[in-house]
């Protein structure tokens, strides 16, 4: 089996406000609601990436997807470095990608 990852974007973070959304009660909601709907928290960044699995003998594609990740809407400590963020999504996808290739 051959993966191979290709990183497609970045979303950096904005420094103290994407904190203060999750800590401060109005945003600790919006967050909330964010978080119930499956989307990205207000002012918290995201990374992009596309993976291709091949048979290593053959050749032959055997899957391939386009995926975004992105923290919890309430994961305070995604939130303090501008790319806190995305590398928690890396983190989240490595750990989909494991359990799709089992």
């Amino acid at each position: 089996m051959r993966v191979r990852a290709t990183l497609t974007g970045v979303e950096t973070s904005t420094p103290v406000i994407s904190t203060l959304t999750k800590i401060v009660p109005i945003g600790l909601v919006v967050n909330s609601v964010q978080s119930v709907r499956d989307k990205q928290a207000a002012f918290t960044g995201s990374v992009s990436y596309a993976v291709e699995v091949y048979d290593s003998t053959s050749g032959k594609l055997l899957r391939a997807y386009v995926a975004k990740q992105y923290p919890f809407a309430e994961n305070v400590s995604a939130s303090f470095g501008t790319l806190d963020a995305s590398r928690s999504g890396i983190r989240s996808g490595a750990d989909e990608l494991v359990v799709q290739l089992q």
